[in-house]
């Protein structure tokens, strides 16, 4: 029974391994024939892989450089808007500064209008006051004020300046009431032109000396003329002061004859 059973076995076992041989031998012939269809193919899928592979290194490469393109250009817009801002501000302030000048033009103008009359009267009055004041220097002053009334004339000087020289003038005019001057001169005397040593004493006093003290005078502001001085310690007084305003001696005290408004001479 054992035995039969084994033979059946073997007798499957041998049948169907010739039943797979049949099968398999064509296949084998057939597979071998399809080889190197199954490599070029294989072959040609690398190659295309292999381009596609370049490609999309290729485009991560021109990615990154226009991501770098991007961003300097995005630094540029920035740094453009930043100074467009600037520009306007400056702009706007350019628009206000001119909108001051022209105000400024106009009121100038207004100015101009209102000054030259004012400079004019000053002029006017400058001169009134040297024909009655002490009478020192008085070329020297008049030609000043000739100077500013030419000047007033002439429409290349500008307003500010006109304006400075008048101010200058009277700035002259203080400081001569402020020092102590003296000065050689002409004066007539007893119908004689004399030359003279005039000693200033702010606007208190005039005195005229020869330098042979034969003529010693003073200025008499209530008779308008020139008054003869007597007394010996005054003329020496009056010399001693010419030296002093010389800077020949050191400031000290001197006493010298002056009219008052009372009509008396104090010392």
């Amino acid at each position: 029974m054992f035995l039969r059973e084994t033979s059946s076995n073997f007798l499957a076992i041998t049948l169907t391994g010739l039943l797979l041989c049949t099968t398999l031998v064509p296949s084998l012939g057939f597979a071998q024939a399809m080889l190197p269809d199954v490599l070029q193919a294989g072959q040609s899928r690398i190659e295309h892989a292999a381009a596609a592979q370049t490609q999309v290194n290729e485009l991560a490469t021109t990615t990154d450089e226009l991501q770098k393109k991007i961003f300097e250009i995005d630094k540029v817009v920035r740094e453009l808007k930043t100074y467009n801002e600037l520009l306007l501000v400056q702009i706007l302030q350019q628009d206000s500064d001119i909108a001051d000048l022209k105000e400024s033009i106009t009121n100038v103008s207004v100015l101009e209008r209102q000054l030259v009359p004012l400079l004019l009267r000053m002029i006017e009055m400058l001169s009134m006051f040297i024909s009655e004041d002490l009478p020192f220097l008085n070329e020297e002053r008049l030609d000043r004020v000739k100077m500013l009334e030419e000047m007033m004339r002439r429409a290349d000087v500008a307003i500010a300046e006109k304006y400075r020289r008048v101010i200058e003038a009277y700035e002259i005019e203080t400081d001569y009431g402020r020092t102590i001057q003296t000065y050689v001169g002409d004066l007539i005397v007893d119908g004689k032109t004399r030359e003279v040593n005039f000693l200033k004493l702010g606007r208190i006093a005039l005195f005229a000396q020869s330098n042979n003290m034969e003529i010693s005078l003073y200025w008499n502001s209530s008779e308008g003329n020139w008054s003869k001085i007597d007394r010996h310690a005054h003329k020496n007084e009056i010399r001693k002061g010419i030296r002093i305003a010389s800077k020949n001696l050191p400031p000290s005290l001197i006493t010298v004859p002056i009219k008052t408004a009372f009509g008396y001479e104090s010392e």
